[in-house]
């Protein structure tokens, strides 16, 4: 690659260039596979146009847009301005300026909202005895949808049978509620109703103006080829009949229905890329006419009492005597008496049978389960679950009869043919059945050229072999229909598009991310053969696409190969034309930041691992200076730069003296140009600070370094290069959502962080409820984030993805005040694997447990202090009395739709991920047991059922989204779950709007996990580590940055009172405050801030003592580092989510339940996690020498 210098014509014309694009936003949205936005809109109403412009450095003198353009385009001095946008385009303009003129192609996009209504459907469920197949009435049920009852009282009616209308997609239980007389309890019906799903588009955006908008659930957001394609998906298609998208079309209303979904979604991303559409799209569905779910259940009838015997052993029965005759005169015979019965002896019960079943497997380690069914011997129906022990086998003892046993679904594995027995009594049967796994679970390292693993690279499984479809055939009859031919030339242009570049993201079957290890887990993978192949890779790093083969079987890690960028340089003199030995060489970046140095050779020198972008090499020989810039693409893996420059290269000395001539010359006509552009007022920074005396002109070569050196020196508002002007962008969650006065807080800061930092602060208040799903979207995407908030139940996700900043250095460095506000101990705690990556908030660092926040006017009126409750038990006859005065106030309610276990009942220190913990907070010992296997885990779940049963938790809780605050404050709820510490209670006051107190029936203690619950971070994304320290660090130790954040502005929202105090800024005249986040505790040091009115000045002094005073859990400092079982979590994870909510909220049946329960985590692996967080805690125990 030849590389010259730019000359300073081409230098302006570029910098037009420039200035263009800079006028572009630097949050636009990026899709995989899709061009990026100049500019970004989103349309509220059908039809709605829009207008913007583009600045240019210099007057625009004409403008053209070629045939057909999308919009008007006009312009006014510099600014270029477009009109009556109307749907997403991409439009090729040209932009004259004086003589010069500049190619450009607009990107503009329009999203609009796609949403689908969920349809319904019904049930019929027929009840039948199971001997007579005669329908049975009066058969009771309640319908759950996941853990909550959504129909109550269904009854059978006299055909057996009962209809349950109405039913919105989901997964249901029909649960037997009562059952008539004589027949046994009967099992639940399971049964699910498809609901159409939409992906694809996006999920968020950002516009042009900075308005940030999320679509909901089954929503997305599209913009033509801005955004992906539209995907329609249901999990039973045929349930779906019909599919119904109505949209607008340059102002007509359209409605098109399909019968078939794949059509549906076809043509509808046909219209999104053709621009189309014009507004939202909402999509309906109905379902099929045989959709609604029709099943029989069979009851059973309980076995009869048995009768006592009668005539046991060898009776003879006595023959009944006739009576006498009679006299012939008489024609009327005597009766004769009639014989007894003769009674049957009661045959023995048939003793059972014994049924072996026998498992094997080609992955070891795994548990199955089995139906078995079918008709005793003795009459009667007969169906039971069975489930393998350890050792793969089950041994059950079943009455006589003929049963089939069938495999019930089991992940990862192709389910064996079912087997029928038939057993006699007192016999046996021993089935094998052998189960082939079908999933993996594949381990994927990639390696660079060196064998070095490289993390944050996507890696995408592929297809082996994969063939484009058939050329279509020409038809030549005059009357063929052409349409199977147009379907055919559109699928084979798809087939040529992906065997063009078959290796996208949007191609890929299965995608994972390598985390710091260089190692990505793709979870649940077919057995079969595919092709790994980077698909997107960290700078530095070349995007030549190479597949690596995964064989088909079980095994399950492999080493998947990269290449990553090398350059090589060489350095040539076009005067010698030869090469440059000898020369001090230096590589620098656009921003002028030196990046390595070395001494020109003959042969070229590689630099590897290089990034994309533009790059310029000082040249440096026998003091003479040259600049050459260079680019270096993404796209090859070896590149060659070829910098030309004037200096000498290497020749013989009967050259020298030709070469001096020549080189003479060279300097002369530098002198010249550069005293042109004095002249003209150059745009070099130091042309004004020439001499004055033209005799004092500088040589070419002291002009050339002075050049240099300048563009280095300092930027044009005479700030450090390295200090440039930078905006940060600071998220973090609040209980109350986004204050109304935000940006009033934000600009105050700015005056402080612009004067201290010359940084300006962009704040991201995020609602409580949405802040890890934002985070996560936030984080995935790389959207422009520089510091955030840490949830101690995102730590160890966030680490796994590689998604944070290493702090351990930058602290130090940046971030002392941090330490002196903190303290080693509590920041230590951030640490994962001796690393440093969240900062612990100055709060309360202590926890006072068993907290419940009460209203105190209830309280009171039902005859209760605080000194009244001590434990658990006390507050039943609290809850009864508030209940007995306020029965429309749900007594006890959760944040968000949490369960109301929290710290409540939680007496462990759950060691990050709470489900392998200590028993009391970590005080007695070091010994990791089940938490959900624990005495007090159970005894507090038969108090939520108990409380649930009286009427104090509601059957809705689930759904609830509010925080708890919240519900109290609008009059709905008495109580809710809060852990205590000094001052809680005027805090929690100002949230609910009303007196309340805290109830504590546990200890105080402190663990790890109370410092991570809320961290501040650096993204690994952030544009400037560094600067973001130097933020925080300022956040930490200002005061008036701090009581901006937890307070607001003085005078405005606070005033401070002749005491000290602050309390309502009297401005407010009663009104509510704009700007009330009731949350210092979350913004970094609490203890630096004012005091409000009602709490002791010495509060902060009191929760330092109360930190300094709590018993400490034996692993404080210690973080499970849970990489090694992110399966079994994820497993465990899955089955807690299913039933703490009905659990801990007193919503089902705890023995059961809870049995239940632990069964299946013990299936998930939750005792893999346990022996794995032992392992890791003795080894930090011994190290750390606690015992």
């Amino acid at each position: 690659m030849n590389m010259t210098k730019l000359n300073k014509l081409a230098a302006v014309f570029l910098a037009a260039a420039f200035a263009f694009a800079g006028a572009l936003p630097a949050g636009a949205v990026t899709v995989a596979d899709t061009p990026v936005p100049d500019r970004i809109y989103y349309r509220e109403t059908a039809g709605e146009a829009f207008s913007g412009e583009f600045a240019m450095d210099r007057e625009i003198t004409k403008v053209e847009a070629g045939e057909d353009p999308a919009f008007t385009l006009s312009f006014e001095g510099s600014a270029l301005i477009f009109d009556g946008l109307t749907h997403s385009v991409e439009q090729a303009v040209r932009i004259v300026c004086g003589e010069e003129a500049l190619d450009k192609t607009l990107k503009l996009a329009v999203y609009d909202l796609v949403d689908i209504a969920p349809a319904k459907s019904s049930l019929i469920l027929t009840v039948k005895n199971s001997r007579t197949l005669q329908p049975v009435p009066n058969v009771g049920y309640t319908l759950y949808r996941g853990t909550q009852a959504v129909r109550r009282g269904l009854v059978t009616d006299r055909q057996g049978q009962l209809t349950a209308s109405g039913l919105e997609p989901g997964d249901y239980l029909l649960r037997p509620s009562s059952t008539p007389g004589g027949y046994k309890a009967a099992p639940g019906v399971k049964f699910t109703v498809t609901g159409l799903e939409i992906s694809g588009g996006e999920k968020e955006i950002r516009t042009s103006d900075g308005k940030k908008n999320i679509a909901g659930e089954n929503e997305v957001l599209i913009a033509g080829k801005f955004s992906p394609d539209i995907v329609l998906t249901a999990g039973q298609d045929k349930q779906i009949g019909s599919v119904t998208v109505e949209y607008e079309d340059f102002g007509e209303a359209k409605s098109l229905e399909y019968s078939a979904l794949h059509a549906a979604q076809e043509e509808l991303n046909r219209r999104k890329n053709s621009g189309e559409i014009l507004g939202p799209v909402h999509i309906t569905y109905e379902y099929a006419e045989k959709s609604g779910r029709s099943y029989t259940q069979y009851l059973t009838e309980k076995e009869p009492e048995p009768t006592p015997p009668v005539n046991q052993g060898n009776t003879v029965t006595k023959p009944t005597p006739t009576a006498a005759p009679t006299p012939k005169a008489t024609s009327t015979a005597a009766p004769t008496a009639a014989p007894k019965p003769t009674v049957v002896p009661t045959p023995a019960p048939v003793p059972d049978g014994q049924l072996t079943i026998a498992c094997t497997a080609d992955k070891p380690g795994q548990a199955f389960s089995f139906e078995v069914s079918g008709t005793k011997l003795e009459g009667g129906k007969f169906r039971q679950d069975y489930k393998t022990d350890t050792d793969g086998k089950i041994a059950a003892s079943l009455p006589a009869g003929k049963y089939t046993v069938t495999p019930k679904s089991a992940k990862g594995f192709d389910l064996p043919e079912p087997q029928t027995i038939e057993l006699i009594g007192g016999g046996s049967a021993y089935l094998t059945f052998s189960f082939v796994a079908n999933q993996r679970d594949l381990a994927l390292t990639v390696v660079d050229d060196d064998g070095q693993p490289v993390p944050g690279v996507t890696v995408g499984l592929f297809e082996h072999g994969e063939t484009p479809l058939p050329k279509v055939k020409k038809n030549t009859e005059s009357s063929a229909d052409i349409s199977a031919a147009l379907v055919q030339i559109k699928e084979q242009k798809a087939a040529d598009e992906k065997l063009a570049d078959p290796y996208t993201k949007a191609n890929a079957l299965y995608v994972g991310k390598t985390g710091e290890d260089g190692t990505a887990l793709i979870q649940n993978v077919p057995v079969s053969g595919f092709a790994a192949v980077p698909i997107e890779l960290p700078d530095g790093y070349s995007a030549e696409k190479i597949a690596t083969e995964i064989t088909a079987g079980l095994e399950d890690k492999f080493t998947v190969d990269c290449k990553y960028v090398a350059v090589d340089i060489s350095v040539w003199s076009s005067n010698t034309n030869s090469p440059v030995v000898g020369a001090e060489l230096t590589l620098m970046d656009r921003d002028g930041e030196k990046l390595t140095e070395w001494i020109s050779e003959e042969a070229a020198h590689r630099l590897i691992r290089v990034p994309k972008g533009e790059y310029r090499l000082v040249i440096c020989q026998a003091k003479q200076n040259d600049t050459v810039a260079f680019e270096v693409g993404g796209d090859e893996s070896v590149q060659e730069i070829r910098a030309e420059t004037y200096l000498p290269g290497a020749v013989d000395e009967n050259a020298q003296r030709n070469i001096e001539r020549r080189l003479i010359s060279v300097m002369l006509a530098a002198i010249l140009i550069l005293a042109v552009f004095a002249a003209c007022g150059g745009t070099e920074k130091n042309s004004s600070k020439a001499p004055e005396s033209s005799s004092s002109a500088p040589s070419s070569s002291e002009a050339q370094s002075s050049t240099t050196e300048s563009s280095l020196e300092s930027s044009d508002d005479g700030e450090p290069s390295g200090n440039e002007p930078m905006n940060l962008v600071v998220a973090y969650p609040l209980i109350n959502g986004v204050p109304q006065d935000n940006k009033l807080i934000e600009a105050e800061i700015n005056e402080i962080t612009q004067e201290k930092l010359n940084d300006t602060i962009e704040l991201m208040p995020i609602s409580m409820g949405n802040y890890q799903q934002q985070m996560q979207l936030m984080l995935a995407s790389e959207e422009k984030l520089d510091c955030f908030v840490i949830r101690s139940n995102s730590f160890n996700a966030y680490y796994s993805a590689n998604q944070m900043t290493d702090l351990s250095d930058l602290i130090h460095e940046y971030g002392q005040g941090i330490i002196d506000a903190v303290g080693q101990s509590f920041i230590d705690a951030g640490k994962l694997d001796g690393k440093l990556y969240g900062i612990t908030t100055n709060r309360d660092l202590a926890v006072g447990h068993g907290g419940l926040v009460v209203r105190q006017d209830y309280m009171e009126e039902a005859g209760y202090k605080k000194e009244d409750i001590k434990t658990i038990d006390d507050l039943d006859g609290l809850f009864a009395k508030v209940h007995e005065n306020h029965p429309d106030v749900q007594v006890i309610t959760s944040n968000s739709g949490s369960s109301i276990y929290g710290t409540l009942g939680m007496s462990f220190d759950p060691l990050t991920d709470g489900f392998a913990v200590l028993r009391n907070f970590g005080l007695d010992d070091l010994t990791v047991v089940n938490a959900f296997a624990t005495n007090e885990y159970k005894d507090y779940c038969l108090h939520a059922r108990k409380w649930y049963e009286a009427g104090y938790i509601s059957a809705d809780i689930a759904a609830v989204t509010e925080g708890g605050p919240s519900q109290v404050k609008a009059g709905r709820a008495f109580a809710y779950n809060n852990r205590y510490k000094p001052g809680a209670d005027n805090q929690e006051s100002k949230m609910c709007g009303t007196p309340v107190v805290t109830l504590t029936v546990l200890g105080d203690a402190t663990y790890t996990s109370i410092p991570q619950s809320f961290m501040w971070g650096i993204p690994y994304s952030a544009e400037s580590p560094e600067r973001s320290m130097e933020y925080l660090n300022e956040q930490y130790t200002n005061p008036e940055i701090m009581n901006l954040l937890a307070w607001g502005i003085e005078g405005t929202h606070y005033d401070i009172t002749e005491d000290g105090h602050i309390t309502a800024a009297a401005a407010l005249n009663g009104a509510e405050s704009g700007y009330n986040p009731s949350a210092g505790w979350i913004f970094g040091n609490q203890f630096i801030t004012h005091v409000w009115e009602g709490d002791e000045l010495d509060l902060y002094k009191n929760l330092k003592a109360f930190n300094d005073g709590a018993d400490k859990s034996k692993a404080f400092g210690f973080t499970f580092n849970s990489d090694s079982v992110l399966t079994e979590i994820a497993a465990v994870q899955g089955v807690y989510d299913q039933y703490k909510i009905g659990l801990e909220s007193g919503l089902v049946d705890t023995e059961t339940t809870l049995d239940q329960m632990l069964s299946e985590m013990e299936s998930a692996g939750i005792q893999k996690i346990i022996d794995e967080k032992q392992r890791q805690l003795d080894e930090w125990a011994a190290a750390n020498g606690v015992s």
